[in-house]
C-alpha cells in the first residue's frame, strides 16, 4: 500500500488551514459588503464552517508508528481505512454540509437576480455529493478486500 509521507501530510494540512484562512477574509468582507440579510447568513455561515474545517486540521494528530505483533501489524491497515472512513463521513456531515448551505444562502442573498444564484449552490452540493460518494465507494472497497484478505490468512492458520 502506497502510504503518503508525513511531511506531505503536514504540507497538505497547512494548505487546508491556508485555504480556510483566505475564505474567511474574503467572507468576512462579505459581511461589510452585502447588505441582504440572506447573503450575511450565508457569509456568517461559510465562516464558521471553514473556522471548522481550520480547527479541524490544526488539531489533527499525525499517525502513530506501526503496532507490534504479527496480528496487530495485519490489522492496522483495515484499522487506518475504517478511521479514515469514519473521517470522511464527519467531514462531510459537519464541515463541507454547512459550508455548501452558507454558500446557497449566500448566492440566494445576493441583490442581482439570475440563474447563478440556483445554479452555482446546486453545482457546487453535487460536485461535492458525487466525490463523497466515489471517495466512500473506494475506501468501502479497499475495507472489504483486506477483510477478505484477513480471513483468507486466519483460514490458512
Amino acid at each position: 500500500m502506497n502510504q503518503t509521507s508525513i511531511p506531505e501530510k503536514v504540507r497538505r494540512d497547512w494548505a487546508g488551514i491556508l485555504a480556510s484562512l483566505l475564505v474567511i477574509v474574503f467572507f468576512s468582507a462579505y459581511l461589510f459588503i452585502f447588505d441582504h440579510p440572506l447573503a450575511r447568513s450565508g457569509s456568517a455561515l461559510v465562516i464558521l464552517s471553514a473556522g471548522l474545517i481550520c480547527r479541524h486540521l490544526v488539531r489533527r494528530k499525525l499517525p502513530s508508528g506501526e503496532a507490534s505483533g504479527s496480528a496487530q501489524a495485519m490489522l492496522l491497515p483495515l484499522r487506518r481505512l475504517e478511521d479514515q472512513r469514519v473521517r470522511l463521513l464527519r467531514m462531510l456531515w459537519w464541515n463541507i454540509a454547512p459550508l455548501m448551505a452558507g454558500l446557497a444562502l449566500f448566492c440566494l442573498g445576493l441583490p442581482r437576480p439570475g440563474s447563478y444564484k440556483i445554479l452555482l449552490p446546486a453545482s457546487a452540493i453535487t460536485v461535492t455529493a458525487i466525490v463523497g460518494w466515489l471517495t466512500l465507494r473506494s475506501l468501502n472497497g479497499k475495507i472489504e478486500l483486506l477483510r477478505a484478505q484477513l480471513e483468507i490468512t486466519e483460514k490458512l492458520r
